[in-house]
């Protein structure tokens, strides 16, 4: 069965703009979403993944690294937690970890599975992650991005090689700057005239692409790379115990705490009535029938 991994700090704060204004308007908007993705393709086998701060070592390379991030409230936090007992009950498994983001946990369970992985999110981060087993969902834009999509986006060149597009465009995102005047066809075109950022300056770039062969612009390709590229396993992330991050990312995947009882308490004790009326159908979807 499919492997759903959710963005969860993506998916709170589409709730919240959509579903924000009633009454657990961004708890009933996660779930309502989770379950259009989870028929969509035919999978219970969820997983949400949460923030858990910010990389020190990010914001060393660039102290600006994110930080046009806005400041999360208490109902916002409120609701999240609500949301979370109800996907527990219907056998989501949800993992936060304190000092690592959302992004790095991601990669890693999806690089570690055996199972085909959909990631659920609008994060251009992700796309590096692409092969033959995983895919990005973008359900703002009901749209899902394979192997094939990034190879004829990336005019024939292999996925791997997104992130050098990436590190020459930045991420406004994240506050990262990439090289001025160099746009997304044109970073895609110059990758048929160098193999790597390690072998520039090249004697190919010529023009507009000539501004890469510039020590500054090598210098902001190298660390735009850095700050970018997503680990595959726990010993990559740099933080005091990478070996408690891979154990404790194990153990979240390895447990499961079904319960569609719960869940259809939870939903009565919410007062979320579309849900209760197509309670049946969520009981087909999840397992509790």
């Amino acid at each position: 069965m499919k492997q759903i991994i959710f963005d969860g700090n993506f998916m709170a704060h589409r709730a919240r703009h959509t579903t924000g204004r009633l009454r657990n308007g961004i708890s009933f908007g996660m779930l309502k979403s989770m379950n259009t993705v989870c028929k969509r393709f035919e999978s219970n086998n969820i997983v949400w993944v949460f923030d858990g701060g910010i990389s020190p070592s990010r914001r060393e390379m660039m102290p600006e690294y994110k930080t046009g991030r806005g400041t999360v409230d208490g109902l916002f936090s409120t609701q999240v937690k609500h949301a979370n007992k109800a996907i527990e009950a219907l056998g989501g498994k949800i993992l936060r970890y304190t000092g690592v983001e959302a992004d790095d946990i991601i990669a890693i369970i999806a690089k570690s599975s055996e199972e085909e992985s959909i990631i659920v999110s609008s994060d251009k981060d992700f796309l590096q992650l692409i092969d033959d087993n995983i895919s990005v969902f973008n359900p703002i834009k009901n749209e899902l991005t394979t192997k094939q999509n990034m190879e004829e986006w990336l005019d024939g060149e292999p996925v791997s090689r997104y992130l050098e597009v990436k590190s020459m465009t930045g991420d406004p995102s994240d506050s990262i700057p990439g090289i001025r005047g160099i746009g997304l066809k044109t970073a895609i075109k110059s990758l048929k005239h160098f193999e790597d950022f390690d072998s520039l300056p090249s004697n190919d770039l010529s023009g507009r692409l000539s501004i890469l062969n510039e020590n500054e612009c090598i210098e902001i390709l190298h660390r735009n790379y850095a700050l970018m590229r997503l680990p595959t396993t726990a010993d990559q992330v740099d933080i005091d115990n990478p070996k408690h991050l891979g154990t404790y990312i194990q153990e979240r995947m390895d447990s499961c705490s079904r319960c569609f009882d719960d869940f259809e308490a939870w939903v009565t004790k919410s007062g979320m009535k579309s849900i209760q009326k197509k309670i049946d159908e969520w009981k087909k979807i999840y397992g509790g029938a």
